[in-house]
């Protein structure tokens, strides 16, 4: 029987990044990456935002080694955190 491991990292910038250039936050991520994944592995990018009284929306996409594997988005005509958008 074959049991397959993994190893969840959840990592966040919080909204002080929303004062950095988009080049500094993009850094940020790569390098969190770096820290806690192997070459082989899925990482799997999520972004969630809401327009306050519009609309919710979240989306993802699913990388190994550069390459995207999956990727997907949707919006709802309800509104939420921001937060919950990503991890839901």
């Amino acid at each position: 029987k074959y049991i397959q491991t993994y190893t969840k990292v959840i990592s966040t910038l919080g909204r002080r990044c929303r004062e950095w250039a988009p080049g500094i936050v993009n850094a940020e991520i790569l390098a969190l990456v770096d820290q806690h994944s192997h070459p082989s592995d899925i990482i799997i990018y999520t972004d969630g935002s809401v327009k306050r009284g519009t609309r919710s929306s979240w989306a993802y996409s699913a990388q190994r080694n550069g390459r995207r594997l999956h990727e997907d988005c949707s919006a709802f005509e309800t509104t939420t955190s921001s937060m919950t958008m990503e991890i839901t």
